[in-house]
C-alpha cells in the first residue's frame, strides 16, 4: 500500500505514513447503518458493544523526526565597544599634593638606657607598696583604736619599765 500524499511505502496495519504523517483512507467499505422510517421514534440506548478484539488506540499523528543537521545560528555575542582610553587628570591641575614621607624609625634603645628605665619602674612600685601598707594601718589603728589602747594598758602593768616610753 502507498501513501496518497507522498507515495512512500506503508504497511497494511498502519494508519498514518511514517514518512509525512498523513492519515490513510481505510480501504475497507464503511459499515452499513440500520435505517429508521420516518415517523418512528428513536430511542437512545447504550453504545453497541465492540467486537472482542484489541482495543483501538487513539489516533494522534507521530512526532516529527528530528532535524538531521542543526541549524546554523552564528553564537549571540555583542557589538566591541570601544572603551575610552583613561587618562588622568595632570597633577598640577587636580590640586594634588603628594602625602607626607613617613617619619624616620626611632633610634634604638641602649641596655643603659633599659636598666635606668627598669630600676625606676621598680621604685615606683615598691613606694606605692609603702604607702598603700601605711594607709591600711591608719585605718586599722582608726577602727580598733580601742583594742590597741586596751593591749597596750594591760601590756604595761605587766612590764612597770615600760611606762616611762609612754
Amino acid at each position: 500500500m502507498k501513501c496518497h500524499e507522498c507515495g512512500t511505502e506503508i504497511g497494511a496495519d498502519e494508519k498514518f505514513c511514517g514518512s509525512c504523517g498523513a492519515p490513510l483512507v481505510s480501504t475497507e467499505p464503511p459499515p452499513e447503518e440500520a435505517k429508521v422510517p420516518a415517523g418512528a421514534q428513536t430511542i437512545l440506548t447504550e453504545a453497541p458493544l465492540l467486537p472482542a478484539s484489541e482495543p483501538e488506540e487513539p489516533e494522534f499523528p507521530p512526532p516529527p523526526p528530528p532535524p538531521l543537521v542543526p541549524p546554523l545560528v552564528p553564537p549571540l555575542v555583542p557589538p566591541p565597544v570601544e572603551q575610552p582610553e583613561f587618562m588622568p587628570p595632570p597633577i598640577e591641575d587636580a590640586g594634588y599634593v603628594p602625602p607626607a614621607p613617613p617619619p624616620p624609625p626611632p633610634p634604638p634603645v641602649s641596655n643603659e638606657d633599659r636598666k635606668k628605665k627598669t630600676t625606676l619602674i621598680i621604685v615606683i612600685v615598691v613606694v606605692a607598696l609603702l604607702l598603700l601598707c601605711c594607709c591600711c594601718l591608719i585605718v586599722l589603728g582608726a577602727v580598733y583604736r580601742e583594742q590597741i589602747v586596751e593591749f597596750i594598758e594591760t601590756a604595761m602593768l605587766d612590764a612597770p619599765g615600760l611606762k616611762a616610753f609612754v
